[in-house]
């Protein structure tokens, strides 16, 4: 497996939001989801026929990624948003994975931190595995 697969928008000299040479699993994951997040039609959803108290409008992925992370949405309204995320991930197909993805990429990243002092390999095979196992979970027949 490539832990430093490059993609093409990547090459050349980098940006904020594209940077120059190769990609760990998880920064390949968020450039994907910030592709899938950006122009004119990002990947959204509208929050509020989710959960009550999030905006009565279309958000996209990456505005909705914050405003799970906000101590002001309830737990409640956390839980709702991640199984109809789940849901659209098993049945709407990659995007819809990498737009769950992205959400859990604070997660997983802590999960990788926590991970890292015990771990004996390097840290892009740790990302590599934390990832494959999120992607095992969401994906495994129920």
């Amino acid at each position: 497996m490539d832990h430093h697969a490059t993609p093409p928008a990547a090459t050349g000299t980098g940006t904020a939001r594209h940077p120059a040479g190769p990609l760990d699993a998880l920064d390949a994951a968020d450039a994907a989801f910030r592709l899938l997040t950006t122009g004119p039609r990002p990947l959204a959803v509208h929050a509020s026929h989710l959960a009550a108290g999030l905006p009565d409008r279309p958000v996209p992925l990456d505005e909705l990624r914050v405003l799970l992370l906000h101590p002001a949405t309830s737990a409640a309204a956390r839980n709702q948003v991640w199984a109809e995320l789940v849901r659209r991930a098993r049945t709407r197909g990659p995007a819809w994975v990498i737009g769950l993805t992205g959400i859990a990429l604070p997660g997983l990243r802590r999960a990788v931190a926590s991970l890292a002092a015990a771990y004996r390999g390097g840290t892009a095979d740790l990302q590599s595995e934390v990832l494959t196992g999120f992607l095992a979970a969401v994906t495994a027949p129920q």
